[in-house]
């Protein structure tokens, strides 16, 4: 039986923290799929054709989301491989992210505001 690493951050904007880590069996495979064996049968691609709508093997999907009203709000991490991942990278990956899309907000200097 072959298995593949999951791992899953959700960082929610109520304060909330999950991480999880899980082995998924692997029930199909082919030159651009994997599919899992889990309850709606996930895949995984393995080639940039598909990213935007499926996870791609060995490259971390990071999302944010802000004032939805259907989904949760947050920070979302999620990240399929063979291999294994240290929990330092993947802080490291989040961290980079948040910087990215967020961090220029620290640098804003607001002494333009006078009465």
């Amino acid at each position: 039986m072959k298995t593949i690493n999951h791992y899953e951050v959700e960082i929610l904007k109520n304060g909330e923290k999950t991480f999880k880590r899980e082995k998924i069996e692997v029930i199909a495979e082919n030159e651009g799929w994997i599919v899992l064996n889990t309850r709606n049968y996930d895949r995984v691609t393995k080639t940039k054709t598909f990213e935007f709508c499926h996870c791609r093997l060995d490259k971390p999907r990071l999302t944010a989301r802000e004032n939805d009203k259907i989904f949760k709000n947050g920070v979302f991490y999620e990240f399929y491989s063979y291999g294994t991942k240290r929990a330092t990278t993947i802080r490291k990956e989040i961290a980079k992210f948040i910087d990215d899309r967020y961090g220029y907000l620290a640098a804003i200097d607001l002494s333009f505001i006078k009465l």
